[in-house]
């Protein structure tokens, strides 16, 4: 009797130790498809890992903040199956409710440094665009404006040569307008040339087939475009008017008339104290719409995506002239008699009012 005992016990045991080996099998390829599935929130959480933050403690900070589901289950299988633990490193990451553990793991092993972000508003210059990095504590704005001039890089961005009299040289604005506004994130000590770059890629990402199609319907190539949008970016903040102010000067060009745009004008004085004077149009100068035909020699800043479709689909209409309400808005008129009126109307002395604008 004992002996029987004794080996139903033994059996009992057998038994057990596969009913644990197999839970122990099931729970580690459950850890070894979970790790590769992505997460269910829609978070974006800066993390800093300090030198010293146990495997551990990464795994609860990771659970606190929605980006797994159990600190238990992301510490296990980062230190019994992905053996990972000990990779895990100090410093600064964006990470994203949809990553799945495995892609999470991965970022914290690189050890990144804190990066810097800043934000380039529309219609914004070159020179502008230099500054904002500066104070975004990338590099200075020297350095910045010297990657812009880089003759390699404008041979990259396939900016145009043109002809400025007799002579025909790369476009004087250079990279102007081929670099898109958005918000950017850099680690500190990336090369302008990266920055730029990234400017310029996500400009070509936004130019779907769509609107590709539509410059060949135009019989327009994309640097014409940017210098239209960029005339029509600094000549009204108000949405709505981005496709009629692009029809004023589409249709202009049509009749073969001057685009006579003030922005245009701006860009080509020095140190400009916001007021535009009489002198100032007849300054000679390659981008003075008031003395030279057609299209500036490029753009005059960095147009958003808006500017660029309304450029490409303008509002349909037979305005000539605009003249600035002075809030902000215009008032459009297809006659000089018109705008003759709404100048009277609009303008006391328009030689006084700041930035007016006053198509004729």
């Amino acid at each position: 009797m004992k002996h029987r005992l004794m080996k139903l016990g033994m059996w009992i045991a057998i038994g057990l130790m596969f009913v644990t080996l197999g839970g122990a099998f099931a729970y580690w390829k459950y850890l070894e498809n979970l790790a590769s599935i992505p997460g269910e929130s829609n978070v974006r959480v800066e993390l800093e890992i300090k030198r010293g933050t146990s495997p551990r403690a990464i795994s609860r900070l990771l659970e606190e903040k929605q980006l797994v589901n159990s600190a238990f289950n992301f510490y296990t299988y980062l230190r019994f199956i992905a053996q990972k633990a000990e990779n895990l490193k100090a410093g600064y990451y964006v990470v994203y409710g949809t990553y799945t553990p495995n892609e999470i793991i991965k970022l914290l092993q690189k050890g990144l440094k804190k990066e810097l972000r800043f934000t380039v508003p529309e219609g914004a210059s070159k020179k502008e665009i230099a500054s904002i990095i500066e104070k975004a504590g990338l590099m200075s704005k020297e350095d910045m404006l010297n990657a812009m001039n880089n003759p390699e890089l404008l041979k990259e961005f396939f900016i145009p040569e043109v002809k400025i009299g007799n002579k025909l040289s790369v476009v004087p604005g250079g990279i102007e307008g081929y670099l898109f506004p958005d918000t950017y994130q850099f680690a500190p000590g990336t090369k302008g040339e990266t920055i730029l770059r990234r400017m310029h890629v996500r400009m070509l990402q936004l130019i779907d087939v769509d609107m590709q199609k539509q410059m060949h319907e135009m019989n327009w190539n994309l640097h014409q475009v940017l210098t239209l949008a960029s005339l029509v970016e600094k000549e009204t903040g108000a949405a709505t008017e981005r496709p009629l102010i692009a029809s004023v000067f589409l249709n202009r060009l049509r009749k073969n008339m001057k685009l006579q745009t003030d922005p245009s004008v701006i860009y080509s004085i020095d140190n400009y104290d916001g007021n535009i004077r009489k002198k100032h149009l007849s300054i000679r100068h390659p981008y003075n719409t008031y003395i030279n035909w057609g299209l500036p020699p490029g753009p005059i800043s960095a147009p958003g995506l808006e500017s660029i479709r309304a450029v490409l689909w303008p509002a349909q209409t037979s305005y000539l002239y605009f003249v600035s309400r002075n809030d902000g808005t215009h008032l459009f008129c297809p006659t000089y008699a018109c705008h003759q009126k709404a100048v009277k109307e609009w303008q006391v002395d328009y030689f006084k009012i700041p930035k007016a604008t006053l198509i004729q």
